[in-house]
């Protein structure tokens, strides 16, 4: 245990996720949690944790000797996990001890949010529109901090973060030379 403890890519994991962790409770605090809403939080939310994946792939790759494609891949999605598992835990304190009012601000930010980006969509038929939002509305707004959330949240973000693993598993690598 030790050993997986010490490694970069869990240590840059886990500072990544205290980053994203601070970034929530800082937006929390300061009454900007609607930011976390808009499209531009996604952006700032995934340097922290890009940063990580290229530190923790670097420092994976001065411990062993062969560094391939798929370790630099690994270390990149470990970083993920940890970075989005803290990250979460973060919303989890927020929405249960910090404000258990939130959750209904925050559906009622998210309806209105969505029926605004919705108008702008001409794929869906206005029906589809309003059982969209219709749905929204119905939602218990203890879904959000709910531990099935919590169990689909980590293993989403942490996929849609190893797919920019991916691009940078490939300039973390270390190549094998060519035998002529």
């Amino acid at each position: 245990m030790k050993a997986f403890l010490n490694r970069p890519a869990v240590f840059h994991g886990i500072m990544a996720g205290l980053v994203v962790f601070a970034l929530k409770l800082a937006m929390f605090f300061s009454g900007n949690w609607s930011f976390k809403l808009s499209p531009y939080y996604l952006y700032v939310s995934f340097i922290p944790i890009a940063v990580g994946m290229i530190l923790g792939s670097l420092g994976e790759k001065k411990r062993v000797e062969l560094y391939n494609y798929w370790k630099a891949l690994l270390s990149c999605i470990l970083v993920s996990f940890i970075a989005v598992f803290i990250a979460q835990l973060a919303e989890q304190v927020i929405y249960r001890k910090l404000d258990k009012s939130l959750a209904e601000k925050t559906k009622i930010q998210m309806v209105i949010a969505e029926t605004e980006a919705l108008k702008k969509v001409k794929l869906f038929s206005q029906k589809s529109k309003d059982f969209f939002i219709e749905t929204m509305e119905k939602s218990d707004p203890k879904d959000m901090y709910s531990i099935a959330n919590l169990l689909v949240a980590i293993p989403t973000y942490t996929f849609l973060n190893g797919i920019w693993g991916l691009l940078i598993a490939n300039f973390t690598r270390k190549r094998i030379p060519k035998v002529e």
